[in-house]
């Protein structure tokens, strides 16, 4: 993963100062309860505007597009005539594309990117138009020559038929070499303060034990072209420094982490490394020295607050599947337990150790890990949003409860992927994994490895159940399509199965469910040992497994006998891992002085745990906003929760505390309201003036992930271009790689 974020650095580094404005069109059929037509506007990484064939309107995003409707009405209102003719034409497109190929039921997809960039210093513009069908590179437009290139032999007709229409291709050119970039100018132009602004980051160095890396973390720095390293003598160095992805903040800023390993640092060496962390477009640098005494750790005394947690139900399979299928349909339910604000501790205490189940909800699926995915193909990256499948796991708020999960995914129709991939969760994490490209799996954890070595046979039958099972899968579930009377395009099948175990009172919840293109399919009742459905495609699948008694009593006694009874197993190997309890550092980090006060909790697992800011001992929420738990690049965890602080008299701040609490830890880590220990972006950061220093670094297209959240599913292609990583052996040679190479 260093090795990728370092490439999209300097890829990005390369073309820094160019502006860019993107179109993500995208038409599907056979999606049900799905727009029929998707267009989302980007002006560099900010959504400008949104439009579907349900809405049936461009939809502005952001304030600063009032003032610009208000000075030109008839703008918004040209782009949704746009949007409605791409409406029409693009759902056309695809009726013509299947009757082409011979296509009738199934999922299909037509995609098409376009759009602008412009180099405000050199004056440079470039512009490209690239459409893909079904996953795939399908034809792109050739400026120069106002013609059409067919990427694969199914677009040569299309192509032939599109080079004809010279007037359609005289006005994309005129499109997207000069209405465009006057539309991307005009954009910047009116949301400058949005879109061009620069925010710098908070830093602070971060250490869980005296034997950990130090870490530097800066967040809430926009916009997300960074550049962050750890220096020794004034050189970079890349020995012991594990980089970390830039993650999103529910605030819209970025957040970053850079770990040094210090176990082989002289404690009297220390003053000579230092965190470098450059903004792109900002002159100074922010250099924070490697000083114990500034270090927040885990090693400070943990309020005496006790407040026994809640898991925030981990999202059952949350799919790392995703990551290594690349392409998969799924719908998560996770559970949902808010915040919602008890009345004292006794009440929050109780709120965190229910019994009941948590209700399911959809919407909170934006905690996934793999809530996104790439499919990337022949230099062109696909990100493909998720297709929900009801994977209603039972998932329980109460920590006592133990998990293991088998999924395994079957697919038909999408090209450069397994079509049969398996994977064994325990507690959320991958066990082992196998797709059909391999000829035997592969355990995916140091402790599943000795589980391997100290009983081989167990591991090889295990193998062998997981190979057979192959076959078996697909002949259960070759009645799917049948059913549904489909035979080409896109197909999924996913299947769920595994079991609960509470390690207190040793009661088993077990489950086997089946989704199908998007849709819950078919589930095992374990009581009465009989298939329900309320899927009327299903039905016949329903009748012909209910007969099926040895099978479904086979069924019965692997998930509710011999499925805990691994699980127990894999418990006591993986112990040390995976019910570990790592507390975090905390920290309280503000903008501005007008801005929320972020209390921010780093490197805690697992990922079930509580943060909320309370006021006399009191959980309050007004004025109080909470983001997501995200992961960090070492396996832990992170969160953020803002209080606004404006209508707070300083006198006051005492009687405010940040409180955490990690799911099975009797102790709460509180932090007080105190601006003596906040860190801030206007205090006396530690900064050196490099003029000659500028980093310009370009976002990668990460965009679309919108189209996802506000659609669910989304297919678009991006060209990449391919860079090298070029050491840089001192401060200097860091400047020069960062200096954009226009030419």
């Amino acid at each position: 993963m260093k090795t990728i974020l370092l490439l999209l650095l300097l890829c990005r580094a390369a073309f820094a100062v160019r502006h860019s404005m993107k179109y993500f069109f995208t038409a599907s059929s056979g999606v049900e309860n799905f727009p029929e037509f998707v267009a989302v506007v980007l002006v560099g990484d900010v959504t400008f505007s949104f439009c579907d064939s349900n809405t049936r309107r461009a939809t502005p995003t952001y304030e600063w597009e009032n003032k610009l409707t208000e000075e030109d009405p008839q703008h918004f209102e040209s782009l949704t005539q746009c949007c409605l003719t791409d409406i029409y034409t693009f759902t056309e497109m695809i009726k013509s594309l299947k009757q082409r190929f011979n296509q009738s039921g199934g999922v299909h997809t037509y995609q098409t990117m376009f759009g602008c960039t412009w180099d405000d210093e050199t004056g440079d513009t470039a512009g490209y138009e690239q459409h893909a069908y079904d996953g795939e590179d399908f034809m792109k437009f050739d400026l120069e020559t106002e013609t059409w290139i067919a990427v694969t032999p199914r677009a040569v007709i299309t192509k032939n038929e599109w080079d004809q229409d010279k007037m359609r291709n005289d006005y994309y050119k005129t499109f997207l070499t000069n209405i465009c970039i006057n539309w991307l100018k005009m954009y910047l132009k009116y949301g400058k303060s949005l879109l061009l602004r620069k925010d710098r980051p908070s830093v602070s160095l971060l250490q869980k034990t005296p034997s950990s890396a130090v870490s530097c973390h800066a967040t809430g720095f926009y916009p997300d072209r960074a550049l962050m390293f750890w220096s020794k003598d004034g050189d970079e160095i890349h020995e012991g420094v594990e980089h970390g992805e830039i993650l999103p903040n529910h605030d819209g800023t970025f957040q970053m982490s850079v770990d040094l390993n210090v176990s082989s640092v002289p404690e009297e060496d220390w003053r000579r490394y230092h965190c470098v962390f450059q903004l792109s477009g900002v002159e100074d640098r922010i250099i924070t020295e490697l000083d114990e005494a500034v270090i927040r750790t885990n090693r400070e005394k943990p309020g005496n607050m006790a407040v026994p947690v809640m898991a925030a139900a981990a999202a059952l399979l949350s799919l790392i599947m995703a990551a290594a299928a690349a392409y998969m349909v799924y719908r998560k339910k996770k559970a949902s337990c808010p915040p919602s604000g008890p009345d004292n501790k006794n009440e929050l205490s109780e709120k965190l150790n229910q019994q009941k189940k948590c209700s399911m909800s959809p919407k909170t699926g934006s905690n996934s890990k793999c809530a996104n995915m790439k499919l990337r193909q022949r230099g062109i990256e696909i990100k493909l949003g998720l297709v929900f499948i009801m994977i209603y796991s039972d998932s329980f708020c109460p920590a006592e409860k133990h998990s293991l999960r088998f999924c395994l995914t079957l697919s038909s129709g999408v090209t450069d992927v397994p079509d049969y991939i398996a994977m064994e969760t325990v507690e959320g994490v991958m066990l082992g994994y196998f797709d059909s490209s391999m000829k035997t799996a592969e355990p995916r954890q140091d402790w599943a490895r000795k589980f391997m070595e100290d009983d081989p046979q167990r591991w090889e039958r295990h193998v062998q159940d997981c190979l057979h099972y192959k076959q078996l899968f697909k002949d259960e579930t070759e009645s799917f399509k049948q059913a549904s009377n489909q035979t080409d395009g896109v197909h999924i099948i996913l299947q769920i199965m595994g079991c609960d175990l509470d390690d207190e009172t040793e009661e088993v919840d077990c489950f086997r469910r089946f989704g199908y293109n998007g849709e819950d399919f078919i589930e095992f009742d374990m009581n009465t040992e009989t298939w329900i459905t309320s899927n009327p495609q299903a039905e016949p699948t329903k009748q012909d497994w209910n007969t099926k008694k040895a099978s479904n009593g086979f069924w019965k006694n692997m998930l509710s006998t011999i499925c805990p009874t691994w699980l127990k197993l894999y418990l006591t190997y993986g112990r040390r891992s995976m019910l570990r309890k790592d507390p975090p550092s905390v920290s309280l980090l503000q903008k501005t002085p007008s801005s929320a006060v972020s209390c921010h909790a780093t490197g805690f697992y697992p990922d079930r745990a509580l943060m909320f800011w309370s006021k006399d001992g009191e959980e309050i929420h007004e004025g109080v906003e909470y983001g997501e738990i995200l992961p960090n690049h070492d396996g832990t965890f992170q969160m953020t929760v803002d209080l606004n602080v404006s209508s707070v008299p300083e006198e006051d701040w005492r009687r405010y505390h940040c409180v955490f609490q990690l799911s099975g830890v009797k102790d709460t880590v509180v932090t007080m309201l105190n601006n003596t220990v906040i860190r801030t972006n206007w205090g006396k950061p530690k900064i050196r003036k490099d003029r000659d220093i500028s980093v310009p670094i370009i976002a990668a297209v990460a965009a679309v992930v919108l189209l996802t959240a506000a659609a669910g599913f989304t297919v678009y292609k991006k060209k990449k271009d391919k860079c090298q990583i070029k050491a840089a052996g001192n401060m200097a040679d860091v400047s020069e790689r960062l200096k954009p190479e226009i030419g």
